[in-house]
């Protein structure tokens, strides 16, 4: 078979293709671009999806990074509810900065009814309350265990020793079942 011969095949099969494929597009045409347009909408739809997603994660961190009162820590916690260690982490923030200002207040002699500010007992058990929030959730143990030991703290802050021994045994139990090795040295 010569050149002349095979151009001659390959016309013949590229006009028999074309004209197959004209009757193919009108019959099959509408569905193939249906079933385009179908799977195009549901990648953009997902991945519309996904980004914002992403955004509201990282909004949630900017937030809680950007937080500095307990109630405010308190607020970023039902706001971010559903990111997984974000409400965590403003939970324990939050406990923190109350326990903080509890202690700020035992020192300050000052009568706090005039300041408008929680009294210090008050500031402690807003802190309790967020710990154990923490502690009660289905959470990464290193959420649980720093739970622990911040409700250790403030029973301590408390001078209530038999309730801080039990948050020190329960954080050391969660340290050392998850492998916190700094958590657990603490807690012995």
């Amino acid at each position: 078979m010569d050149a002349k011969e095979r151009h001659e095949l390959k016309d013949n099969d590229l006009a028999e293709f074309l004209e197959h494929f004209g009757e193919f597009w009108g019959k099959h045409g509408n569905g193939i671009m249906i079933a385009i347009i179908i799977f195009m909408l549901v990648l953009f739809g997902w991945r519309y999806y996904n980004n914002s997603n992403a955004v509201a994660h990282e909004n949630a961190w900017a937030d809680l990074s950007a937080t500095t009162t307990p109630q405010g820590f308190r607020e970023r916690a039902v706001e971010s509810a559903g990111f997984s260690a974000v409400p965590q982490l403003a939970l324990l923030r939050g406990a923190e900065t109350f326990h903080q200002q509890a202690i700020q207040l035992n020192k300050e002699t000052a009568n706090q009814e005039d300041t408008g500010m929680m009294s210090a007992e008050e500031s402690l058990d807003a802190a309790e309350s967020m710990y154990n929030q923490v502690l009660s959730s289905n959470t990464d143990p290193v959420y649980q265990a720093n739970a622990a030991v911040g409700l250790a703290n403030v029973a301590e802050t408390r001078h209530d020793f038999d309730a801080a021994r039990e948050h020190w045994t329960k954080a050391k139990q969660l340290a050392e079942g998850a492998k916190l090795n700094a958590i657990a040295s603490l807690a012995d």
